[in-house]
């Protein structure tokens, strides 16, 4: 027989890219949109997420120019 084993993955959020210091009020604006629009919850810490829906993992955002445009994607 196995042993016991812990099949959650430890918790692991990181920081955002640098890149999304470039022009914040874009990732702000979408981030209040998508919550408007019931797509986005509010913001947890992560010890408060953790309780809530246990271990996860976060993807950091960052912005890249779009060609031929002043304006950005969220990546």
């Amino acid at each position: 027989m196995l042993a016991s084993q812990n099949l959650h993955p430890p918790l692991s959020y990181f920081e955002n890219h640098s890149s999304s210091l470039l022009n914040p009020s874009i990732i702000d604006v979408y981030i209040l949109s998508e919550q408007a629009a019931g797509r986005y919850s509010s913001g947890f810490s992560p010890a408060d997420l953790k309780l809530l829906i246990g271990p996860f993992h976060t993807s950091p955002l960052g912005l890249v120019p779009k060609p031929h445009s002043n304006k950005f994607r969220i990546v």
